[in-house]
């Protein structure tokens, strides 16, 4: 068996099945992942590198794997080879800008599919939505591979195929309200909690945009441990805030009081607004699977359900956790509208950037 170097022909690779394509498609989604984000990349970023799609893809496998156990026909066996480039390539796409926004300068992402978040998209000077221009890269990348006898490895010429694909994609597109936050359930507790939802993952979805949406936004809060969640969260406020990397470049000694006081109440609020984050996903996943018309309609409904609850087992023990950690950093440092000295001296400072990840 030659090397996939050496079988491949002009623009097209020559693979044996789905599962080899799957393989060489991961393997040159990763390297492209992290040429463009990784650490050593052309724009680092914290949390969009080349780790969170491997444990995405990792994550989507683990549960399509148990769903073809129970039910084949939906979740077929044949699928998983798109299920894994799915996973890998969902995030390929990762164009962002630095803005001044509330004083400091913040990430802003070129978020959408087709219709959603058009205007904002177009103010900003882009045309296309990460999400949208993600979906054409792994449907460009698939045209690639071909069987030896020179057939295409995927029905990249039948539109619903190519639609199902564009629509997996679309289903992991995040959206938040206005303000950011929004009331939680009684069941919840009723408070006011970050919430981060999918509107293109709805009761109309398939399977393959169901698991990559519910895997890419709830794998950290409901599959993984707290330590999952933890280091997650971590990364995307680091991602979110290059202004806080710029701040402490020279060292935290030198840097200047108010800058200090904005630090603090930046990792604080971020701290705080976790345990909202997952109880919103906790509610958010269970409309998923309840409302699902897909799951619904086969006669392993119940099952299917129970499959993805013991796989996202983990939401009540990581919002436990996570409201601990906030309440320690919280008897220490005041909360952010009130903070006491110990948070911008140079050990409080510290011990909030570590808490965050930053590495001194």
């Amino acid at each position: 068996m030659h090397n996939s170097e050496e079988r491949e022909m002009g623009e097209f690779v020559v693979a044996e099945n789905s599962q080899e394509a799957a393989r060489m498609i991961s393997a040159r989604f990763e390297d492209m992942q992290r040429g463009r984000y990784g650490k050593d990349g052309k724009e680092p970023k914290d949390f969009h590198n080349e780790e969170h799609p491997a444990e995405v893809a990792e994550g989507c496998l683990d549960i399509w794997d148990r769903l073809t156990a129970i039910d084949p026909e939906l979740f077929p066996a044949s699928d998983r080879p798109v299920i894994e480039a799915l996973g890998r390539g969902h995030d390929l796409k990762q164009e962002t800008k630095i803005k001044e926004l509330g004083g400091v300068r913040r990430l802003v992402r070129a978020r959408g599919f087709r219709e959603k978040n058009r205007d904002a998209l177009i103010a900003e000077g882009w045309s296309v939505g990460n999400e949208e221009a993600g979906a054409e890269e792994i449907i460009a990348e698939m045209r690639r591979y071909k069987k030896p006898d020179g057939t295409h490895i995927f029905p990249v010429e039948d539109e619903n195929f190519l639609e199902r694909v564009q629509l997996a994609v679309a289903a992991t597109y995040p959206e938040l309200p206005p303000t950011f936050v929004e009331k939680l359930p009684p069941e919840e507790g009723g408070a006011m909690g970050l919430k981060i939802s999918q509107p293109y993952l709805n009761a109309d979805s398939d399977p393959w945009a169901l698991v990559l949406a519910i895997e890419d936004l709830r794998g950290p809060a409901g599959a993984g441990d707290f330590e999952t969640f933890r280091k997650s969260g971590n990364a995307e406020f680091r991602e979110l805030n290059p202004w806080v990397r710029e701040a402490i470049a020279g060292g935290i000694e030198g840097v200047a009081e108010n800058t200090r006081k904005a630090i603090a109440v930046e990792i604080l609020k971020w701290k705080r607004s976790q345990e909202g984050f997952a109880r919103w996903q906790r509610v958010l996943f269970g409309k998923a699977l309840e409302e699902n018309k897909a799951i619904n309609a086969s006669v392993q409904a119940t099952e299917i359900k129970q499959v993805f609850r013991d796989r996202y087992s983990h939401f009540e023990d990581n919002i436990q956790r996570t409201k601990s950690t906030y309440e320690e950093l919280l008897q220490k440092f005041g909360p952010p509208e009130s903070l006491n000295e110990q948070a911008t001296g140079d050990a409080g400072l510290r011990e909030l950037l570590e808490a965050i990840g930053y590495e001194q």
